[in-house]
């Protein structure tokens, strides 16, 4: 029996995988590709074993084993930073089957909180809040590590409270990039200070982001906003520690 089983959907081509991993029919939006994968994982695994859910766009930076041994039994990023979300997000969660069975949760939208603008909202991951919450069950989140922010949401490092980062986070990386943090975070209206920000932006680049194999010429970032992710995107590809320009 393998230690391990690999399910994905939503078009990932075939030949990334090997020929023991599965790859799932699926039409639906990511509420329903979640859930899919979870119908079938929980067919073939026992209790003690762990369900991990994983974006596409993220992957652990230290071996599973690091992670998961001596784990709290459900863990999950939680993205504060995109204006107080609580909720489990699925860009990385994992969680004994035997638990998940038990809460039978449901990562649609629907349950709502409050954010930090005093907003109710709702987003992909309410539903297994609402079931964390009604059952009280409790669970580690995994927040934000990074000592450089080079975004307020994406090019996340997330690990435990008191220790170091385990989980690498892009953002996006499949769709256009939205967040609530950029649509309804606040922007200063002084142009002075808007300059600073920028200035200090350009200077953090220049200065931290070689440590994860970024070279970026700051006449080139001042001239084209978007720099900055091309090339992280293409350190991604040539350098494997690439998120140590973060941390």
């Amino acid at each position: 029996m393998p230690q391990h089983r690999v399910f994905a959907v939503n078009g990932i081509p075939e030949d990334f995988f090997l020929s023991s991993e599965s790859t799932l029919s699926h039409s639906g939006n990511h509420t329903q590709g979640l859930n899919l994968l979870a119908e079938h994982a929980l067919e073939r695994a026992n209790d003690w074993d762990w369900l991990l859910f994983l974006d596409s766009d993220a992957f652990p930076i230290v071996p599973l084993s690091q992670i998961l041994d001596n784990a709290h039994p459900f863990i999950a990023v939680q993205r504060l930073e995109n204006l107080g979300d609580i909720q489990p997000h699925p860009s990385f969660c994992a969680a004994k089957a035997g638990v998940w069975r038990e809460l039978q949760p449901d990562w649609s939208r629907g349950y709502r909180w409050t954010n930090s603008l005093g907003m109710s909202v709702t987003d992909v991951g309410g539903g297994v809040l609402k079931a964390l919450d009604e059952s009280g069950t409790s669970w580690q989140p995994l927040v934000r590590r990074n000592r450089v922010n080079y975004h307020p949401l994406w090019f996340g490092v997330y690990g435990f409270p008191q220790g170091p980062g385990v989980v690498y986070h892009h953002g996006a990386g499949s769709r256009a990039r939205s967040g609530r943090v950029v649509r309804l975070g606040k922007k200063p209206t002084n142009r002075i200070h808007r300059a600073w920000e920028t200035l200090v932006f350009f200077i953090k680049v220049g200065t931290q982001a070689r440590r994860g194999g970024i070279a970026i010429s700051l006449r080139k970032l001042a001239r084209r906003r978007g720099l900055f992710t091309e090339a992280f995107e293409k350190a991604i590809d040539e350098n494997h520690t690439f998120w140590k320009a973060v941390t």
